[in-house]
């Protein structure tokens, strides 16, 4: 899109998003495909957890490293916020980031408590899938080797109310895991699950005085929410500006159907322009909304979730 063609767009949509301006006027398909994509929306929340693992990052060598817990429901954003910090680290020219994982290392927790397994993702996320292999004790090894060569500064573990999910013994052992990682390389961690998660670390002292918990609690129907779905109706590709957020009954509702979670009130949103576009409609209202509610495949609660395994848009 030349410079001149995009000023056009912008004066002809000034209500999207800079990025949807891309496909506004393509196919239905290519808009529905954008709505898969990943679009950052900032809220305050998401800002007071980025700004404490940036202080992390700039806690001296060898301190005491300054490690939390990040306590959110499903669907409520919590990946959405590490992903991006994740990628904002590996783009910013002045902490280096080198080529075998960068300065912060990003690990989903096994789906059961398991030493070698838990090693095993920390190890991959280095990008060394060579020395992913062994015995538990073969990976510590290769882990102390790792983090000797590369300049790692910080690990986010994210779904570790995982840890729960196995005996006591797989569960003290992983705990050992985290604990010893703490202890030997003194580098910030942040660990991020579910509200179960408070019990995966709570079983251990020095774990739980070591990771404070930082919440991210579910919307209130209040200003914040309003802000919020400001922001998200930028990144509706129709051509038409729905207001949703002005409209106060339409608001409060998409708000109870979504439990005020950040990932299914986006899900409602794509669901109900899906819906227009495939009736050739530019715009989302309350006739949108009736629809897919109407539709109890679309809105049974198991079956929403089933369709995003992680929210589109990454808080």
């Amino acid at each position: 899109m030349t410079s001149d063609r995009r000023i056009q767009m912008r004066e002809i949509y000034p209500f999207l998003a800079e990025k949807t301006l891309r496909v506004i006027e393509g196919t239905a398909e290519e808009r529905i495909n954008f709505l898969d994509e990943k679009h950052w929306v900032g809220y305050p929340k998401a800002a007071e957890i980025h700004s404490a693992m940036l202080q992390s990052l700039n806690v001296p060598s060898g301190d005491r490293a300054h490690s939390r817990l990040i306590v959110s429901e499903s669907y409520n954003g919590k990946t959405w916020v590490l992903e991006h910090f994740f990628k904002l680290i590996r783009r910013d020219s002045n902490i280096k980031a080198d080529a075998l994982g960068g300065v912060v290392l990003y690990v989903i927790a096994p789906p059961v408590a398991d030493e070698r397994r838990l090693l095993r993702e920390i190890i991959l996320s280095t990008r060394s899938p060579q020395y992913a292999q062994g015995t538990a004790f073969d990976m510590w090894g290769q882990l102390e080797s790792l983090f000797k060569n590369l300049n790692i500064r910080m690990i986010i573990i994210d779904e570790c109310q995982r840890i729960l999910a196995g005996t006591t013994v797989q569960h003290i052992v992983c705990q050992e895991v985290i604990k010893h990682i703490d202890n030997k390389f003194h580098i910030p961690m942040f660990l991020a699950g579910m509200p179960s998660s408070l019990a995966a670390v709570s079983f251990d002292p020095q774990i739980e005085n070591r990771f404070l918990p930082i919440a991210l609690p579910l919307w209130a129907m209040d200003a914040n929410y309003y802000n919020l779905l400001t922001a998200l109706e930028k990144f509706i590709p129709l051509r038409k500006q729905s207001k949703i957020s002005e409209n106060m009954a339409m608001l409060s509702k998409i708000h109870d159907l979504s439990g005020g979670k950040i990932g299914e009130t986006y899900q409602l949103l794509k669901l109900m322009t899906i819906h227009e576009l495939k009736r050739r409609r530019e715009i989302i209202d309350e006739e949108s909304l009736q629809a897919v509610q109407a539709d109890s495949f679309l809105m049974r609660s198991s079956l929403l979730h089933d369709s995003i395994q992680r929210p589109n848009i990454r808080v």
